[in-house]
């Protein structure tokens, strides 16, 4: 009866292991959002509520809250909150609405803010040359909307599938998210 002996990993294959660890730790780390600025609470009526982490629900929010990257705010009928950062963007969260702030990608040149409406309506402006160094997209389950130095609305109803976004002044880059939403927009459907 023959014995079989352990023979230790040669070099190569441990150099191909420690690669492959370092290269999913890397694609790990680039692939999560960047914190982007937050934005402040400037004012507000009604009783709107940002989700708190820290105690796993809901409270109401106070003049000069902030609210940043993965935090969400919600606004009940007849509420509405103002938000903004400072010389850059300004917005205004309408009544029965709720908003979440998305974070930076690391493969974005522009530094772009993101926002996710959930529901409801957003009024939103971006100040004058802003697109010059940052970009500023509002995304709901329909639609996205690219801000370029432009005051606009962008409302969503996910359960009637009813996603629109109107330009007021300036520039507003609006695309489907979806491929049958496109063929909507086009007429196809």
């Amino acid at each position: 009866m023959a014995r079989m002996t352990f023979q230790p990993p040669s070099r190569i294959w441990k150099g191909l292991l420690f690669g492959a660890a370092v290269l999913a730790l890397l694609l790990y780390f680039l692939s999560r959002p960047l914190p982007a600025p937050s934005f402040e609470v400037t004012s507000f009526n009604g009783q709107p509520e940002r989700y708190s982490r820290e105690k796993k629900g809901w409270i109401p929010i106070s003049l000069g809250d902030t609210v940043g990257t993965g935090e969400k705010i919600r606004t009940p009928y007849q509420s509405e909150v103002d938000l903004k950062i400072p010389d850059e963007i300004r917005m205004r969260l309408k009544e029965d609405s709720e908003l979440e702030v998305g974070g930076r990608s690391i493969f974005d040149p522009k530094a772009t803010y993101r926002v996710r409406l959930r529901k409801g309506d957003l009024l939103a402006s971006t100040e004058k040359d802003f697109e010059k160094e940052r970009g500023f997209e509002v995304a709901t389950s329909g639609l996205v909307a690219s801000f370029r130095t432009a005051l606009g609305r962008i409302h969503a109803d996910p359960v009637k599938k009813n996603f629109w976004a109107g330009v007021l002044q300036g520039e507003l880059e609006v695309r489907p998210v979806s491929e049958q939403l496109q063929l909507l927009a086009a007429g196809q459907i």
